[in-house]
């Protein structure tokens, strides 16, 4: 079903208006007629994604183990997120979004020509929102390519392909409104934004650009948000669970990230952390701390120092320094442009392998006198979550912490995972909170 033909045909009659009507319907005719070769060749490559996975519930304080039991009696204990994907090699390996298989017991995929089957999960990142599965395509069904270069600008045509309420390949289509884009509630800066929604079941579904290739996967919808389909232990209907609140606007991953996350996790099964070793500002990309023996030490980096540019790409804070670190390959040399006092000097740093490179959390710690980790000036993202400057940390993901060296090791141990469990202490009590990495 295509969606929002009628504003787009409106929009092309006016672009194109002529003296003669049959010129209009011609305009039209052609442009159908792309739309439906196009939907056509990349359609057997797109695949419905069924992902069945324990249901999650995490109550803060001392009566957690009641409250869980409380909950369990009423719901199920397991539910099937459905999504999308679509084949990029002839020997199996599909693209979907790590937010419906991320954690899954078990993993299903329909290719529109093919029966259902098992797929394997090889695995995925949560900042890139990538995952890689290993399916078996029907025969004679062509993957996708990657487009490459730089993003389409905002005005490009596209075609989106999804399941839309599990309904198989349904095809929408959409304008690029704008590029390099972020929610607050996110790390992740580097958004396509479409005119069509990204609706339940479509994520990590293809948008694809008028020569076929990818332009980017689907990730979430400015409508209400990111859904997933539930379905009970038997298999019928249990609702749709809305994952995060963002009105009508898609949001893309970009080709050049897929590319990337896919490179990584087709080597070594996840977008490895790379580390540098330092503490910034979250107001703008100043280093407050450089961690002793660290690839930033190395380099000479010192506190004080104004990040200006990562690999030539201009530094605007530090939410755009984390993300110019994660894109730098382990191993892979990097130009870094300070600025110290009057002068810019131009350093060059290599990440070793640990905890990300940054993570929200890190540039809001620093240390009180008595030696222990507590939360500085908080943004956005935490405020909503619940963390107010000076509480106290004491574990990540259940492992004690007391120095940000110690936060960053608990943080490398579960790459994989979207969130972070964190446990703070303030005015006295205890609670846990888990947080977007």
């Amino acid at each position: 079903m295509m969606k929002r033909i009628p504003a787009l045909c409106a929009f092309l009659l006016l672009l194109h208006a002529g003296p003669a009507a049959a010129q209009e319907e011609s305009v039209l005719s052609r442009l159908q007629d792309e739309v439906r070769q196009l939907a056509g060749r990349a359609g057997p490559a797109v695949v419905k994604v069924t992902a069945e996975r324990p249901l999650r519930f995490d109550f803060p304080g001392g009566f957690r183990k009641e409250l869980e039991d409380l909950f369990r009696q009423g719901f199920p204990r397991e539910g099937a997120t459905v999504g999308t994907g679509f084949l990029v090699s002839r020997d199996g390996l599909v693209l979907t979004n790590w937010r419906i298989v991320g954690g899954a017991k078990r993993v299903r995929v329909r290719f529109t020509t093919g029966p259902e089957h098992e797929a394997t999960v090889l695995g995925g990142d949560a900042f890139f929102q990538t995952a890689v599965l290993r399916a078996e395509p029907p025969a004679g069904v062509e993957p996708l390519d990657l487009a490459s270069g730089d993003p389409p600008p905002p005005g490009s045509l596209g075609v989106f392909v999804g399941n839309s309420f599990g309904i198989s390949a349904n095809i929408s289509l959409g304008i690029v409104t704008a590029t390099r884009r972020s929610l607050e509630t996110e790390d992740y800066d580097n958004y396509l934004v479409m005119n069509a929604a990204v609706l339940p079941g479509d994520a990590g579904g293809p948008f694809l650009g008028p020569d076929g290739k990818v332009l980017g996967m689907g990730a979430q919808s400015t409508t209400g948000g990111t859904f997933q389909l539930v379905t009970g232990e038997t298999g019928g209907p249990f609702g749709v669970r809305q994952l995060s609140q963002t009105s009508g606007m898609g949001l893309v991953v970009p080709a050049g990230d897929l590319r990337f996350a896919f490179d990584e996790i087709a080597a070594h099964g996840r977008v490895r952390g790379g580390r540098l070793g330092i503490l910034a500002r979250t107001d703008e990309p100043k280093v407050t701390q450089v961690l002793a023996g660290s690839p930033a030490e190395v380099a000479g980096l010192v506190a004080g120092d104004l990040i200006v540019s990562v690999d030539r790409r201009p530094v605007l804070g530090d939410l755009t320094l984390r993300f110019a670190l994660r894109r730098v390959p382990v191993g892979a040399p990097l130009e870094i442009l300070v600025r110290r006092g009057e002068a810019e000097m131009s350093l060059r740093a290599t990440l070793e392998e640990g905890a990300p490179a940054f993570s929200g959390l890190l540039p809001l710690l620093s240390f009180n006198e008595g030696g222990e980790v507590v939360v500085g000036p908080v943004d956005g993202r935490f405020q909503q979550a619940g963390v107010f400057p000076g509480d106290v940390c004491v574990s990540v993901n259940g492992v004690p912490v007391a120095t940000p060296s110690d936060m960053m090791q608990a943080l490398g141990r579960s790459l994989e995972e979207p969130t972070v469990l964190l446990r703070l202490r303030r005015a006295g009590g205890e609670i846990d909170l888990r947080l977007p990495r």
